[in-house]
């Protein structure tokens, strides 16, 4: 790739700052995801990476979620899982964690995307990652 993919807005900012274990869990081969992660300068940003490597199933299965919760020693219900379609959304809820969308181009424009995220489940859906600091910062 020419481009490195997009990250959001604000993802480097909230991660940095929290003092939480996070994993990554994507479709993509853990070749790619390497590959993107180090183009993006974010593979320092995860405890736990978890590619779509055999015999891991892909989204909407479960499988690499619960990988990646078992990996950081946490319950998939006391887990978010971050997303930006469809296929995410079915992936949280097969895992038992909370559904999180990400619109990454922004919501101004995607409000027919924004209400296919909800009615695929999504609980919470932002497009700016520091929306999430009242959901993962303690009182």
């Amino acid at each position: 790739r020419k481009h490195p993919p997009p990250i959001g807005t604000n993802l480097n900012t909230l991660l940095s700052h929290l003092d939480n274990k996070y994993a990554i869990a994507t479709n993509k081969s853990g070749k790619r995801l390497q590959h993107d992660l180090n183009t993006m300068g974010m593979h320092s940003l995860f405890d736990i990476i978890v590619a779509c490597d055999p015999p891991l199933l892909k989204k909407p299965a479960p499988d690499m979620l619960l990988t990646a919760a078992e990996k950081l020693n946490v319950a998939p219900e006391n887990c978010a899982y971050i997303g930006d379609n469809v296929i995410d959304m079915q992936a949280a809820i097969n895992a038992k964690m909370t559904p999180v969308a990400f619109i990454i181009e922004g919501m101004e424009n995607e409000q027919p995307r924004v209400k296919q995220l909800k009615e695929a489940g999504a609980e919470i859906i932002i497009d700016d990652f520091l929306a999430l600091l009242p959901y993962v910062i303690k009182p």
